[in-house]
C-alpha cells in the first residue's frame, strides 16, 4: 500500500489514521460484546497434564498423576473450559503449585553424572568446511606446522 504510482502518506498522517482506526475497532469490539472483556480462564486438569508433559518432556503416565492432584472440575453442562464457570480458589492455586513441584521432581533427575565420551576431530583431514567465518573474520586451514586454523583481522 498505497497502490503503485501513488505517493505514500507522511508518517504523521499515517500514524494519526492508524490510531483513529485502532480506537474505533476497539470501541466496536467492546460494543459488540456488551462492554465485557473476555474473562481469563485456567487450564483444566487434562490440559494441565498435556501441557506439563509437552513442556517438561515427562512420561504421559506421570503427567496423568499430576492431573489427579488438581481439584475436580465443576459441572458446566459438559463444557469444562468455559471461563465464566471456572472458579479459582486458594485450593486451586495450591494444587497447581503442588502439581508443578511434582512435575519438576520427575523432570529433573538428580544422580550420578552420566558417562561422557571424548572425541577428537582432526578438521584438517575431515571433510569439514575449510573456510569458516567467525564474526566477519575469515578462518582458513593452513597445512604447515601440523595444520592449524588461522584468522587474520584487518
Amino acid at each position: 500500500m498505497p497502490p503503485p504510482g501513488v505517493p505514500r502518506p507522511r508518517a504523521e498522517i499515517l500514524d494519526a489514521a492508524l490510531g483513529s482506526l485502532k480506537a474505533a475497532l476497539i470501541e466496536a469490539n467492546l460494543t459488540a460484546r456488551g462492554g465485557q472483556r473476555t474473562p481469563l480462564r485456567r487450564l483444566t486438569g487434562r490440559e494441565y497434564e498435556y501441557t506439563i508433559a509437552d513442556l517438561l518432556g515427562i512420561d504421559e503416565a506421570e503427567s496423568r498423576t499430576l492431573g489427579r492432584i488438581l481439584p475436580a472440575e465443576t459441572d458446566t453442562g459438559g463444557f469444562d473450559t468455559v471461563a465464566v464457570n471456572q472458579g479459582i480458589s486458594a485450593l486451586h492455586v495450591q494444587s497447581y503449585l503442588d502439581a508443578a513441584d511434582r512435575a519438576l521432581d520427575v523432570a529433573i533427575r538428580v544422580g550420578p553424572q552420566p558417562a561422557g565420551e571424548h572425541r577428537v576431530i582432526n578438521y584438517g583431514t575431515s571433510q569439514y568446511n575449510r573456510n569458516l567465518s567467525r564474526g566477519g573474520v575469515p578462518w582458513r586451514w593452513c597445512g604447515e606446522n601440523g595444520g592449524r586454523w588461522r584468522g587474520h583481522v584487518q
